[in-house]
């Protein structure tokens, strides 16, 4: 193992230490414009890990956003309508966003979003970023998560 690789791993266990430590807040001004790690919670639950290279624009996009920015809540309603994500075609997001049943689950989905609370840690390194988000999925065991496909 090389010298970086040892540091990108060390610096990424921190960036999930940070996150795993930071309070969840639904206050959103304090949300810095750079690029980390984050985690929705919903009743100390977490519900999802992610990564951006802007936190204050992710957290927007996920409470606010069209379906190919809210990835929580198009997962949340993939599974209340049982529409898993796959590579066929007719089952995409742009074929899910013209069903009745699917926009009613996604809007309920984004509803709910708007009410948990968000934690980030900051790491802009996008190779440390990415181990700090599978670092994280691992600590924190979310329902939901940007590195599952189904």
């Amino acid at each position: 193992m090389t010298d970086e690789l040892r540091l990108a791993i060390k610096l990424a266990h921190e960036t999930c230490l940070e996150l795993k430590n930071f309070p969840p807040t639904r206050h959103q001004k304090n949300i810095p414009r750079r690029g980390g790690i984050y985690a929705f919670f919903e009743n100390g639950q977490c519900m999802y890990v992610g990564r951006t290279s802007n936190l204050w624009i992710r957290n927007i996009q996920q409470r606010c956003g069209p379906y190919n920015a809210a990835a929580l809540a198009v997962a949340m309603a993939r599974k209340a309508t049982g529409r898993k994500a796959t590579y066929l075609a007719g089952t995409g997001i742009k074929t899910l966003g013209k069903l009745g049943f699917f926009i009613q689950a996604f809007n309920h989905a984004k509803a709910q979003v708007e009410k948990m609370e968000f934690a980030w840690a900051v790491q802009e390194n996008d190779a440390v970023q990415a181990l700090a988000e599978i670092f994280a999925t691992i600590e924190l065991k979310p329902l939901f998560s940007s590195l599952r496909t189904s």
